[in-house]
């Protein structure tokens, strides 16, 4: 039997409801769904009590990272501290990374994906 393979996503929460988040990764889900992934919830709607509630929500997500197959960057994730950190961890310890761009076409990372050479991957 061939194991699951899980992913997480990695999008800017910040200044968000919970249900922007959740919409805003909704195709994104869809589309791992059909790629075989089973995607793991990482929008964690309790405030964690903590001196710095924004380090404790990256670092379960950190901790969700370590349970994945693959992580998916949606959104404008570029210009977000936490989906950088997310990325470099991933990218340091062989995690697969995928992009799920904002007009919906689904982005292999380049660097570990060479296979395409679309302009789009290029």
């Amino acid at each position: 039997m061939k194991p699951e393979l899980k992913a997480m996503i990695s999008q800017p929460m910040r200044d968000k409801t919970t249900e922007q988040i959740r919409a805003e990764r909704e195709a994104a889900v869809k589309w791992l769904d059909e790629k075989g992934y089973l995607v793991v919830d990482t929008v964690y709607e309790e405030m964690p009590l903590a001196l710095n509630p924004n380090v404790a929500r990256l670092s379960k997500a950190i901790r969700a990272l370590s349970d994945v197959h693959a992580v998916c960057f949606i959104g404008d994730w570029r210009n977000a501290r936490g989906c950088k950190i997310e990325r470099a961890i991933a990218e340091a310890y062989g995690v697969e990374i995928l992009e799920f761009a904002p007009d919906d076409f689904a982005l292999p990372n380049k660097t570990q994906n060479n296979f395409c050479d679309c302009e789009h991957c290029q």
